[in-house]
């Protein structure tokens, strides 16, 4: 099936934000500064049409004006938290702070403000081919790196090998590595195809802006070849393809970038700046004080200091459903290879009896998280670990959304299960009579406290409960390693992590992989994710997403408390700035607008 027709994208999505079938089978076809205006927005007609229905619709939209009608700015300036790991080779790129490398890779798929697919990017036109098991591309003549080489599909066949292989840093790109049956190949001089075991309709999404990592970063295979990848992290600037190409680097301090002319985004997206610095400032104290001083433009907030920010003549702008609370242990099912639902002494897990993972969460009072967060305006008590309100299959019917707090309901469910509440019921001591451990590691800014919240709701568990809980504070690096090794089986680890507006790859690595998944393989789950990876229909995928979110509630090997949305301090220079949701670091600077 071949889509090269035109669509409008200003039609909304019928079902949340953006379907994902409009992703998948709609192909969108896609100097100096004068002070004027900046947006304004003008009521114009939307046709709709659904079931057969047309529905004309009046409905606000910004219109963006010409660039010479938007004031510009020599420089934005972001502060961050984080660099991850700072490579820049896309294989090892870890970490979910990643909006300093957006600006200087461009990933094969571009999006538009309703995560929908467009063909404004390095890829032109996708199909889907062979009954469903590949995916072709058509890639856009012209573009070059910014060392002037011609960016062609060898170079985007080498980037999509490079990255999902067997030896990346994203146990999620693994996976997606061993569904592929023959890798990017050349179907034409401007074409490239990739072969899957089982259909994959997610793919794209993780080739793309809205991927939330590095995967589709396309990078010039002859200067990575010629620099290896050391070379390539110590200078990545020539074989780049992005808007903005690196002038200065300051290891573990500042990224400095000059906007690349002649860009491919020049075309749809107006940067109102001709260079962009990001300095890396891990103490929240000193990134206030910049803001103040005038010395930041943006800089990550805290939920402590949202009064000194506005204090400071600046303002809080939100980043939509940035950063999910995730609650986990590994290996509680029975039908998981590695541990059949037992711990290292051959004794059932507490956690492979849904009774006690439903008593946990009902012992939970979320709005006392939600106070302890900052409210919710912050938090907000929605979603699950794998959905919120903008992503793919959640609809607002509330079951997707957490648990009430009900402790009778948790005492009983424990009781039920076999043991004892102290000063309630008689029955066996819960862990054998063990501590309970909970893994934590501090949040950063994204959730500044985190630990405080884990002490929270472990104090929670021991009063509704019993539970022996105790809070063991690691190194996040240290935490993972030991629970994906399976060394810590059963034992919930209560983080901080990223939504996914697609949560197709997640699905089948948390619950679908039967010779690895990395939360709890369910035999149940498995064929709803695989007909969802399937489905090319965009109310049949959005429903089977939705079918596969309610089973993985229902089952509870993970959950959630809710989500939060990331507050950032904003200087008042800037009167306008629409970050994308789904995202953990400031995004979409392209919509940064300045006061005149």
């Amino acid at each position: 099936m071949q889509h090269s027709e035109k669509f409008n994208p200003t039609v909304p999505r019928i079902l949340g934000l953006g379907v994902i079938l409009a992703v998948l089978l709609m192909v969108a076809c896609g100097a100096a500064a004068t002070p004027v205006v900046v947006e304004k927005e003008v009521v114009v007609e939307k046709e709709v049409v659904k079931e057969g229905e047309k529905i004309v619709v009046a409905t606000p939209v910004v219109q963006v004006p010409p660039a010479g009608a938007i004031k510009m700015r020599d420089k934005l300036i972001v502060l961050t938290e984080s660099f991850g790991n700072e490579v820049f080779d896309p294989r090892y790129q870890e970490g979910d702070k990643n909006e300093w490398n957006f600006s200087l890779h461009s990933r094969l798929m571009a999006a538009d403000k309703d995560k929908n697919f467009t063909d404004k990017g390095i890829a032109t036109k996708w199909e889907i081919t062979d009954g469903g098991l590949g995916w072709e591309w058509t890639i856009r003549e012209g573009l070059m790196f910014h060392n002037g080489d011609p960016l062609t599909v060898e170079d985007v066949i080498f980037s999509l090998r490079n990255t999902f292989n067997e030896l990346s840093e994203s146990v999620i790109t693994v996976r997606d590595w061993r569904l592929i049956d023959q890798h990017a190949t050349a179907t034409g001089p401007n074409s490239f195809k990739i072969l899957f075991k089982q259909p994959h309709m997610s793919f794209p999404v993780r080739t793309s802006e809205i991927g939330m990592d590095s995967n589709g970063a396309i990078i010039s295979k002859d200067y990575f070849e010629s620099v290896g990848s050391d070379g390539f992290t110590a200078d990545p600037n020539p074989g780049s393809s992005g808007p903005f190409e690196l002038i200065e680097r300051r290891p573990a301090e500042e990224l400095r970038y000059q906007k690349f002319p002649n860009h491919l985004e020049d075309s749809y997206r107006t940067y109102a700046f001709d260079q962009l610095s990001f300095r890396l400032v891990p103490e929240l104290s000193t990134r206030l004080a910049a803001l103040k001083a005038g010395e930041a433009d943006i800089i990550p907030g805290d939920l402590t200091v949202l009064d000194q920010i506005e204090a400071a003549g600046a303002r809080v702008i939100y980043g939509p459903e940035s950063t999910v609370i995730w609650f986990l242990p590994w290996g509680c099912s029975k039908d998981m290879v590695q541990t059949r639902g037992l711990d290292k002494q051959g004794r059932p897990l507490m956690c492979s009896d849904k009774r006690v993972r439903y008593a946990l969460d009902y012992a939970i009072d979320k709005e006392t998280v939600q106070e302890l967060m900052g409210g919710p305006e912050v938090f907000q008590i929605k979603g699950s670990a794998l959905a919120t309100p903008s992503g793919v299959g959640y609809l607002p019917t509330g079951e997707l959304d957490p648990f009430p707090y009900d402790p009778e309901r948790a005492q009983a469910l424990f009781q039920e299960a076999g043991y004892k509440v102290p000063g309630v019921s008689t029955g066996a001591d819960f862990n054998y009579g063990e501590d309970w451990t909970v893994w934590t590691w501090p949040g950063g800014a994204t959730v500044p406290q985190m630990v405080e919240m884990a002490q929270l709701v472990c104090d929670m568990w021991k009063e509704i409960l019993g539970i022996k809980c105790k809070i063991n504070v690691g190194e996040e690096t240290t935490i993972k390693d030991r629970l994906y090794a399976g060394e810590i089986p059963g034992q919930y680890l209560i983080r901080s992590n990223e939504h996914d507006y697609d949560g197709g790859s997640k699905f089948r690595g948390r619950f679908a992989d039967p010779e690895g998944s990395y939360i709890s393989y369910d035999p149940t789950i498995k064929p709803m994710v695989d007909a969802l990876l399937a489905a090319t229909d965009p109310e049949e995928r959005e429903k089977l997403y939705y079918k596969a979110h309610k089973a993985a509630v229902e089952a509870h090997w993970d959950f959630s408390p809710g989500y939060l949305n990331a507050p950032y301090g904003v200087t008042n220079d800037i009167v306008s700035w629409e970050p994308w949701p789904i995202e953990v670091s400031p995004s979409a600077l392209w919509t940064v607008r300045w006061r005149d």
